[in-house]
Formats: C-alpha cells, sequence, structure tokens
C-alpha cells in the first residue's frame, strides 16, 4: 500500500468518525453548525468531504458543532496529528553542512546553543582563532 492510500485511507476513517458524530448530534443543519462554530457552512462542509485533511483549528469547531466536549477532544487531536506527520513530517533536525552542527541544537565544539548554524559556523571561523591566540598570549606572559 502506498503512503497516498495509507493517508486516504485515514483520512476516510476520520471522516467517517466525523459524520458518526454528527449524526451523534441530530444532524444539526450547516447553518446552525456554522452559528455554532464560528466558521462558514462551506469550510465545515468541506470537513465531511473528506478530500484533505482540515486544519485543527476548523476540525475543533467542527466537533464543537457538533457538541462534543472538550475533554473528548484528545483522541480527536491524536487522529489529527498521526495523520498530518503522515502528510507532512517534521524531520528530527536538519543538517547544516558543519561537522558536528544541526539546527536547533547545542555545537559539539563550543556547547552552545545554537540558532542561525551558518551565524555561529561563521563566529567559530572569525572569532574563535582570536580568543585562542589571546588566551595563549595571556597565559605566556610571566606574572
Amino acid at each position: 500500500m502506498s503512503d497516498f492510500d495509507v493517508v486516504a485511507q485515514k483520512i476516510s476513517g476520520l471522516v467517517h468518525d466525523l459524520r458518526r458524530a454528527h449524526r451523534t448530534d441530530g444532524e444539526p443543519s450547516f447553518d446552525v453548525m456554522a452559528r455554532r462554530a464560528g466558521y462558514s457552512k462551506a469550510t465545515l462542509h468541506r470537513v465531511l468531504k473528506g478530500r484533505d485533511l482540515p486544519k485543527w483549528d476548523v476540525l475543533h469547531a467542527f466537533l464543537t458543532a457538533c457538541r462534543v466536549a472538550e475533554d473528548e477532544m484528545s483522541p480527536w487531536k491524536a487522529r489529527w496529528i498521526e495523520i498530518k506527520n503522515l502528510i507532512d513530517p517534521i524531520p528530527a533536525s536538519t543538517t547544516t553542512g558543519v561537522p558536528g552542527v544541526t539546527a536547533d541544537d547545542s555545537c559539539d565544539r563550543c556547547g552552545l546553543r545554537i540558532g542561525n548554524p551558518d551565524v555561529h559556523a561563521a563566529w567559530h571561523e572569525q572569532f574563535v582563532p582570536r580568543t585562542d591566540t589571546a588566551r595563549r598570549a595571556l597565559t605566556s606572559v610571566p606574572a
């Protein structure tokens, strides 16, 4: 089964359960749901089409409009995250091309947290040699 098929199957299962939630609430009209949710009828109707995965805030609003209790949202969000991770995975880390340095990580050489790998690498190239030279000069001065 291809990745596309897995995602389509999971979205289909989610839509099936959303229809059940809608039915459990007595199948309110999309006019009523739009007033409850604060989203347009068209946006809420697209949720049940299953063509794509809606953003979490839209899915949450749809469920709220179907009177799903807030304390019952966790399993829904977990399913949404699972599908979203299949569609758009977040890599564990980003390689920067600098040995021992990954984005949003600490530097293996100096221990500092790296915000911008390119700036940090330039810092190592420009300032660390000067600091090392100054340190050597200071330690070689007789007391």
